[in-house]
């Protein structure tokens, strides 16, 4: 922790991550944070990075996570110039799942029995996205 505290400050080129707060508020009222969104993995050479994203339970079902995923995906394609993004899921994430597909991501590789969980191995699933311009 004392070390992202420092690195803070430094910018996502330097780093090779972004993690950003996703707030949410009604109309005069103190917004509250209610997950993060993180940019990993950024190669600037290649113009990639994996994005993971994090809504707390209560908050869930509410449209928070695809807003937040589709202003996070703007700023990584038109801010950072990215080519692609990608992300990896459990095979039993549905609700992760369909959140990715419908903001553009497709499946595009399976890595067996790579999580290991209470009730055994389960797959986890790669998706990739690119910038809609470039294909």
């Amino acid at each position: 922790m004392v070390r992202y505290v420092k690195n803070a400050a430094l910018d996502v080129f330097q780093t090779r991550q972004l993690r950003l707060m996703i707030d949410a508020h009604k109309v005069h009222e103190v917004p509250v944070t209610v997950g993060m969104i993180d940019l990993f993995d950024f190669d600037p050479f290649h113009n990639r990075a994996g994005l993971g994203i994090m809504v707390n339970q209560e908050w869930r079902g509410r449209g928070v996570a695809a807003s937040a995923l589709k202003l996070f995906m703007s700023y990584a394609f038109s801010t950072l110039g990215l080519h692609q993004l990608y992300c990896h899921i459990s095979e039993s994430n549905t609700a992760s799942i369909k959140l990715f597909e419908s903001a553009g991501f497709t499946l595009v590789g399976v890595k067996q029995e790579w999580l290991k969980t209470s009730k055994g191995y389960e797959d986890e699933l790669m998706f990739q996205c690119f910038r809609p311009s470039s294909r």
